[in-house]
């Protein structure tokens, strides 16, 4: 397709329609601005969403958020809803990490009383087991196997891991209810444990930010968010388990699809088929598996704070724990009726409007929140959904504020980015201070005007990163 395929239908809002291309069922909408949705003509993650918008049973259009990039089968960055029943279940669209998610907690006190930012890096180093051979801090059996994935969250506050404040302010509790184990292979259900209370390898972190600036203080207020206030990001998966039960069902979609014709080649099922079943299962145990995996690093953050700030240092509370790697049964407005709906977000959360069912009870007045984190060493976004955005995105926002760039964009590295903005920083990667970035903020920057501009959620609060332990 070229840029001229590209039509304006909305203030930062442009379409790819679906004669951009054989076999596509709806078009393909880009939220952003001109110069980001120009960007993406041309590139993989486009062609990957024209793709995911020939998926049988595809509704209303599919979403490419401002920062989408190229990913496995489908573009990081993307919303695609089907039919249900009627339609398919498409792994690619969810990711391969499911219930990849952002914790936030909120101090009880203010960044300036912290003297020693390298000593709490430290600390957090030391508490949280992070990179590809970190080992779990805890012991798990194979029946605590089975009741992670059953319980979620709850199981960690069932060991002692978590606080009953924190399960009411986690999407869906920290917990599905219809996860199982049955039906899995043996080796599969062996990962469970193998990785819990880890970051694991692949960009997760744990970032200690201050409140910078805040946009709408009554909506703060709801958060517990002050400004200058002290706040930590967690960034991690579902501990390996989620990569393990997505490429499993990939292989067994493609295998019960073999010989198929349809428009799209992505992996998929009907959403009425044994195997689709069986992975909505399996899909919601790895999803229970991210929360409890978030919530026992929330822990060992809590921990860390002690040993470096003292047992009479400030307490740390949640204020939100979202996934954006999922797939969820929801009722959406498609085209002015009112439908039951499979929506599949890679690299996108939910971002529902006031009132909305499925929000935390303390925010169901005020909308979803929503979590977005930049890269390392820059500024991170705290948001809430719209009502607006229940139509344009399927109640729906960007993950993440960073977005890919172009050679001749990066003029820096990592490690002066982090020197200029005084950032103290620990890494299980050693070469990781020299990977290449932007010298300027603008990239993140006109990812928030993109979503704030669309209408999709608004701007809370933004959050500067003060400590970064890197996986």
């Amino acid at each position: 397709m070229s840029q001229h395929d590209l039509k304006q239908v909305g203030r930062y809002q442009w379409e790819v329609p679906t004669s951009a291309r054989e076999g596509m069922q709806v078009p393909v909408r880009i939220l952003a601005t001109e110069a980001l949705a120009h960007d993406l003509v041309g590139t993989e993650a486009l062609e990957q969403a024209l793709t995911s918008a020939s998926l049988p049973g595809a509704l209303g259009h599919v979403v490419l958020m401002p920062n989408a990039h190229a990913s496995s089968g489908s573009p990081m960055g993307s919303v695609v809803a089907t039919a249900y029943p009627g339609g398919v279940v498409a792994p690619s669209a969810i990711g391969d990490d499911i219930n990849c998610g952002v914790r936030l907690l909120a101090t009880s006190t203010t960044a300036d009383t912290v003297t020693d930012l390298q000593g709490l890096v430290e600390a957090l180093f030391e508490h949280i087991p992070s990179g590809a051979t970190a080992e779990p801090p805890i012991n798990v059996s194979r029946s605590d196997a089975d009741l992670i994935a059953q319980s979620g969250a709850q199981w960690a506050y069932r060991r002692g891991f978590a606080e009953q404040d924190d399960l009411v302010r986690i999407e869906e509790g920290g917990r599905l209810s219809e996860a199982t184990l049955d039906g899995l292979p043996k080796e599969l259900k062996r990962k469970v444990p193998e990785k819990l209370g880890t970051l694991e390898a692949g960009g997760h972190f744990v970032e200690v930010s201050v409140v910078d600036e805040i946009y709408e203080p009554a909506s703060a207020h709801v958060m517990r968010l002050t400004e200058g206030g002290l706040v930590v990001q967690i960034h991690a998966g579902s501990a390996n388990f989620g990569r393990a039960v997505s490429a499993h069902f990939t292989d067994v979609f493609n295998e019960a699809r073999a010989g198929a014709t349809d428009a799209s080649n992505a992996a998929h099922c009907d959403h009425e088929d044994a195997h689709a079943t069986s992975f909505q299962d399996a899909l919601q145990a790895a999803a229970n598996v991210g929360y409890a995996n978030r919530q026992l690093i929330a822990h060992q953050v809590r921990e860390a704070f002690a040993a470096a700030l003292g047992e009479e240092g400030p307490t740390l509370h949640t204020v939100y724990d979202m996934a954006h790697n999922m797939g969820r049964l929801e009722m959406h407005q498609v085209n002015g009726r009112h439908l039951r709906c499979y929506v599949h977000r890679k690299g996108a959360v939910r971002a529902f409007g006031p009132g909305t069912p499925g929000i935390a009870s303390p925010y169901r007045a005020l909308g979803n929140p929503v979590l977005m984190p930049g890269q390392p060493g820059r500024s991170s976004w705290v948001l809430v959904g719209t009502h607006r955005g229940m139509s344009t995105s399927f109640g729906s926002s960007t993950h993440s504020g960073a977005r890919s760039l172009s050679e001749g964009q990066q003029n820096g590295t990592l490690g002066e980015l982090l020197e200029r903005n005084g950032v103290a920083f620990r890494s299980h990667r050693t070469d990781q201070l020299s990977d290449p970035v932007a010298a300027s903020d603008d990239p993140l920057d006109e990812v928030a005007r993109s979503v704030r501009g669309s209408g999709i959620a608004r701007l809370v609060a933004r959050l500067r990163p003060l400590a970064i332990v890197h996986a």
